[in-house]
């Protein structure tokens, strides 16, 4: 089970402010990756866009989350591995887009292939991706 928001915010050296725990505990009950707008929607009664918008950031900068653009140019949010840090996200993993529901999924598959890059090169991220339906909608 993942831990909790509390732990998650912990972890990584976070003030556990109110929206921070509930965005947090929102993406990590969540089986797909989530948007700006839907956790506004979300959360409309109790912050506003620009609260979400700068917790958003300080989640994916100190490696708690992570980012994934979808067909239609959107950002989606995702919890990261325990690894992530700051300086570095570790869970490198396939995102699956179903082209039915438009839904984002975190896949975990064990064996990712490796790239290795010529001399000079420094890898930050390897972002892969896979388009398909999904069980819901199959």
């Amino acid at each position: 089970m993942k831990k909790s928001a509390t732990a998650v915010l912990d972890a990584h050296g976070l003030r556990k402010t109110d929206i921070r725990l509930k965005v947090v505990d929102r993406l990590r009950l969540s089986k797909v990756a989530m948007s700006q707008p839907d956790l506004e929607l979300e959360f409309q009664n109790e912050t506003d866009r620009v609260t979400i918008y700068r917790t958003l950031h300080t989640l994916e900068e100190k490696g708690v989350i992570h980012r994934i653009i979808d067909l239609a140019g959107v950002s989606r949010y995702a919890l990261c591995d325990e690894a992530c840090d700051s300086h570095q996200h570790t869970d490198e993993h396939m995102h699956f887009h179903c082209l039915h529901c438009g839904n984002i999924y975190c896949l975990d598959i064990p064996a990712l292939p490796s790239y290795p890059l010529p001399v000079g090169y420094n890898l930050q991220n390897i972002r892969l991706s896979a388009e398909g339906t999904c069980p819901s909608c199959n």
